[in-house]
């Protein structure tokens, strides 16, 4: 798992300062997920591409709060915070010359803890070069912070979307992190081979949708292999998220 230099870094970023407590919310370390999957993502491809992703997301409710590099702790929101800092990890290719636009979304929660409707927050970025090590999606991860300085009052959980808009010559790529299931062999599929995951606790907090033209959110938690082999590699998107509350 490549998140260990990531967690120092929101580690040392997270500490408290005067007057305000800090959490890092992170579901993979509630589940102790050890392995990572990269899955491509373009909002240009059609029912008969193969990993026809577009659209991910991740429901904060409850709360799981990172207490070291490997426990994570349920907890209630609290009644009061700010969304201080999201920081997430994703690789991209540029093929097109064309603008890719990438699209970060703080959003209320609907019905079947699925992401609402209502925009609380967004930030978008435009980008027409590749962002990885020579313009290949397949050659490590690139990361990126955002600072919604947002306040969320009366309790409510929140969720985060991200949404890629781009040439159907260029990729992005999304990491998933999930528990590989132990008694299951690698399974090959569509999109490559894969080691099956377990079934995780949280089934209703991770979402992705395909190609815009389709509406439906599938739960990515939830997502069996071919012949029910296991669940596919994509349990938790990798978002840190650090909030911080008044003492």
């Amino acid at each position: 798992m490549k998140c260990i230099s990531l967690f120092t870094f929101l580690f040392v970023f997270s500490c408290q300062v005067q007057g305000q407590k800090s959490y890092t919310l992170f579901y993979p370390y509630a589940e102790r997920d050890d392995a990572a999957y990269q899955w491509p993502f373009n909002s240009a491809y059609n029912e008969k591409d193969s990993g026809g992703y577009y659209y991910a997301a991740t429901v904060y409710k409850p709360f799981v709060v990172l207490k070291n590099d490997s426990e994570g702790v349920e907890m209630a929101p609290p009644p009061s915070y700010t969304i201080d800092t999201v920081y997430i990890a994703f690789s991209h290719e540029n093929n097109s010359g064309k603008k890719d636009t990438l699209v970060l979304k703080i959003v209320d929660i609907g019905k079947g803890n699925m992401p609402g409707t209502k925009v609380l927050w967004s930030e978008l970025f435009v980008t027409d070069k590749g962002l990885s090590k020579k313009n290949d999606w397949h050659n490590g991860y690139t990361h990126r912070l955002f600072k919604p300085n947002l306040t969320i009052t009366n309790g409510q959980s929140f969720a985060l979307v991200f949404e890629y808009h781009g040439d159907k010559r260029d990729t992005l790529g999304f990491r998933a992190i999930y528990k590989q299931d132990p008694k299951k062999d690698s399974l090959k599929t569509s999109i490559g081979y894969v080691y099956p995951a377990t079934r995780p606790t949280y089934k209703k907090n991770n979402w992705l949708k395909q190609m815009p033209a389709v509406k439906k959110m599938s739960s990515a938690s939830e997502m069996e292999l071919p012949g029910k082999k296991g669940y596919t590699p994509v349990q938790h998107w990798d978002f840190y998220v650090r909030v911080r509350t008044k003492q």
